[in-house]
């Protein structure tokens, strides 16, 4: 192909079309079919081509911060992607109308070639009613790469495509592997963010300075009041272990001994988090479904938290909601 370009005293319309296609393909590692035409419908639109400017660690010697191109394509999709949006500029069909579904999104760097093509192209006003179909063209770079194209309307299985990527996993300093390989050809589907939302991606203020979270943060201050009696809390964690044993240690009998043996152990406490602990444990043993081993286990999650959590709280004031947001909350 760079034959045919050195050769070429002028350039169409058509042919820079082509070449960008070709370079997209062969030197952007754009193999994906159906990313290769948005990539096509995308050069009779407004041909927006946005500006990465990379970390402080790319900055060369002189002080000048490498950036690279960025170029925001949309795919329509019936099964997988993200629900369009009508603020993103590039979700399009053929004839420019904003289509709503789901949509697959594709961020596009550019090569070297891909972008002296384009920069060719810069200021023609391109049409498709004058430029060749986008399954002509991958028959035209098949032709002049000597490739087997067999269907004309199906390049995906033309030569051009489903090799392509030998191509480019060959090139020094590539780093893509057999499972990256398939993705960049579309046969594992992947979406990347909405247009809009790459456009305004990390830059929301983030505070330099963030206070500390708190444990009481995280629950409605208005029944979570932290204990003031040290000495309550230091003994407290011994009593939740020994409560939990005793559970579990009731769940190796028959189910008949432990629900007698956990409504003594409620009638017996009087910390009212370990009596609502102890009655879900019995209702959980009055279903016959739910096996000692999965009491066990949830016991021994949940409850140690529950306990901890829930010390010295007026439980009689709760109301629903905050049960659930305990739960909600609980660490792991």
């Amino acid at each position: 192909m760079i034959n045919v370009w050195q050769n070429k005293r002028h350039f169409t319309s058509n042919d820079l079309v082509e070449s960008i296609v070709y370079s997209s393909i062969v030197y952007g590692g754009l193999n994906d079919i159906d990313a290769l035409k948005a990539l096509y419908e995308w050069l009779f639109g407004e041909r927006q081509i946005h500006q990465i400017q990379m970390p402080i660690e790319a900055t060369d010697l002189n002080g000048n911060t490498k950036s690279l191109p960025l170029i925001l394509l949309s795919i329509k999709d019936d099964n997988y992607g993200c629900n369009s949006s009508r603020s993103s500029t590039t979700s399009y069909s053929s004839d420019n109308n904003i289509e709503e579904g789901l949509r697959r999104y594709v961020e596009f760097i550019p090569d070297d070639m891909t972008l002296c093509f384009l920069y060719a192209i810069k200021d023609k006003k391109l049409s498709q009613n004058n430029i060749k179909p986008f399954e002509t063209i991958v028959r035209s770079i098949s032709k002049k790469l000597k490739l087997q194209n067999k269907d004309s309307h199906k390049p995906h299985l033309s030569q051009v495509i489903k090799y392509a990527n030998y191509y480019w996993r060959q090139i020094e300093g590539s780093e893509i592997d057999n499972a990256l390989a398939m993705v960049k050809q579309g046969k594992i589907k992947t979406t990347g963010l909405s247009t809009d939302k790459v456009l305004t991606y990390n830059k929301e203020v983030i505070s330099t300075n963030p206070e500390p979270l708190l444990w009481s943060d995280l629950f409605n201050t208005t029944y979570f009041t932290a204990s003031k009696d040290k000495s309550n809390s230091r003994e407290y964690p011994i009593f939740s272990k020994n409560l939990i044993k005793a559970i579990q240690d009731n769940l190796k009998i028959t189910r008949i001994e432990a629900i007698g043996q956990i409504k003594t152990l409620q009638q017996e406490s009087e910390q009212p988090n370990a009596k609502r602990l102890l009655g879900w444990v019995l209702s959980l043993l009055e279903d016959s479904k739910n096996r000692f081993s999965t009491i066990s286990k949830y016991c021994g999650c949940i409850g140690r938290d529950w306990l901890m959590l829930t010390m010295d709280e007026e439980l009689d004031e709760w109301e629903g909601g905050v049960f659930q947001g305990s739960c909600h909350h609980k660490p792991n």
